[in-house]
């Protein structure tokens, strides 16, 4: 998994793991208060940071927001937080950005791409048919090898994902969408020692304006 954002998914009770190997001291700290591991947590690096060697500029933007429990495929959900994607919060903001005639614009003018590679648990709500610009794609983790695509990167844009450590590491440029945080911690989110405000690698975007001044 990488680094992991929320310790209590790792509970001892449910899990049993022998070992978990972590990469950060403020994650070991955490896992190890939150989970019921003691020495189990092993505060050791991850071995898939070895593979992170940065690639030649590819002139890319790769935007990986992660997914939505509550708007996801139907196994994730349950009556209390059902609710429909299209209109929601994540829908305006995604397909606002990504049909903005400024980002088009943009794009056009330094010469980049901008592909978009939504959670696995999310590619099915996402309907690329809106998107016209032949520099905007919208791609699938069937389709692409996720790790080179963060290699490839030469500026990142996530919300919450625990990839961005991945790419802190590589010293790639990163931005931070966090277009629907009350929605995310009250309906996705759970405790997280990581505070992107004070802890992040990046700035913030709120909105569809703040991100493509940002980019």
């Amino acid at each position: 998994h990488g680094i992991n954002l929320n310790s209590r998914a790792l509970d001892r009770g449910v899990n049993g793991f022998e070992i978990y190997v972590t990469g950060a001291h403020a994650e070991t700290i955490a896992c190890s208060q939150a989970s019921g591991y003691d020495h189990q947590v092993i505060e050791a690096g991850l071995p898939r940071f070895d593979a992170l060697i940065p690639t030649p500029p590819s002139r890319t933007i790769v935007f990986m927001p992660t997914w939505r429990s509550y708007l996801a495929a139907s196994r994730f959900q349950t009556s209390a937080n059902q609710r429909a994607f299209v209109g929601s919060t994540y829908h305006r903001f995604v397909e606002g950005l990504l049909t903005d005639p400024r980002l088009h614009a943009l794009l056009r003018q330094y010469d980049f791409r901008l592909e978009l590679l939504p959670h696995y648990n999310m590619r099915s709500v996402i309907n690329s048919d809106t998107i016209t610009d032949e520099r905007v794609d919208v791609l699938s983790f069937d389709e692409v090898d996720v790790q080179q695509k963060l290699l490839q990167a030469d500026l990142f844009m996530t919300d919450y994902s625990s990839v961005q450590f991945d790419i802190a590491y590589l010293g790639t440029p990163l931005i931070y969408t966090q277009f629907d945080e009350q929605e995310f911690q009250s309906g996705h989110g759970d405790y997280t020692w990581f505070d992107t405000a004070t802890d992040g690698f990046g700035p913030i975007a709120r909105t569809v304006d703040e991100t493509i001044v940002l980019i």
